[in-house]
Formats: C-alpha cells, sequence, structure tokens
C-alpha cells in the first residue's frame, strides 16, 4: 500500500490519463482492505484513497461497487487516532475474524478433498 500511495501521488489513474482495467482490478482488489480501515489509516494512505474514492465515483463503475458492497465511505479527517483500550478491542475483533475464517477455510477443505474422493477416475 505504501508504494502504491507513493506512485500515485502526482497520478489520477494508475496507467496513463485514462482509467483502464489496472484501474479497476486494482481497485476490487483492495477495496474490502481499504473498508476494513479506520480512519486515520486511510488518512495515511491520502493518494491512494483519493484515487480510490474517484474511481468508485465514475459513471458505469459506482453502481457496480455499490451492487458488489464494496463501497468505501469517506474518512472523518476530525477523528484522531484510537485510545489504547480501542486498539485492544479492535484488536481481539480482528482475531475473533481471523479464527473464524480459518475455521471456515479448514471446513471446506475436507469437503473439498471428499468430493475428489467420489469422483471416478477416468480410463481406469
Amino acid at each position: 500500500m505504501a508504494h502504491l500511495n507513493k506512485h500515485l501521488a502526482m497520478k489520477m489513474f494508475l496507467v496513463g490519463q485514462n482509467i483502464t482495467a489496472a484501474d479497476i482490478m486494482v481497485v476490487l482488489y483492495i477495496a474490502e482492505y481499504f473498508k476494513e480501515l479506520m480512519d486515520f489509516q486511510k488518512i495515511e494512505m491520502a493518494h491512494v484513497f483519493r484515487w480510490l474514492d474517484h474511481i468508485q465515483h465514475l459513471q458505469g463503475l459506482a453502481e457496480q461497487i455499490e451492487n458488489l458492497g464494496l463501497f468505501v465511505s469517506f474518512p472523518d479527517v476530525n477523528a484522531g487516532e484510537p485510545s489504547k483500550a480501542q486498539l485492544k478491542k479492535l484488536a481481539k475483533i480482528q482475531e475473533a475474524k481471523d479464527k473464524k475464517a480459518a475455521k471456515k477455510d479448514g471446513a471446506q477443505a475436507p469437503a473439498e478433498e471428499k468430493k475428489q474422493e467420489a469422483q471416478p477416475i477416468e480410463g481406469g
């Protein structure tokens, strides 16, 4: 993200003067990540957020991004950094999300193995 932020410091789009597939692909990739950031973190990556906000408001893309649930809200510039207690709470929330995701991934893996075992082998 730091590299992308530096790259976009003086640019409106990733490549050239117009939107390209690169812009769309990268927005789709990082929007979910950006949605999880706190306001002060978005502000720290001001160039990336400016670019992301511009892309998500372009005619034709705005509706698609909204439909995919990837719209990233504008940060509150008056919001300060969270307290230590808030950071601990956020860390616990993130830990719970990570455990849930790992549990979900672990449950899907055996199901995939069973699915592969049930398929007949061709030519044999």
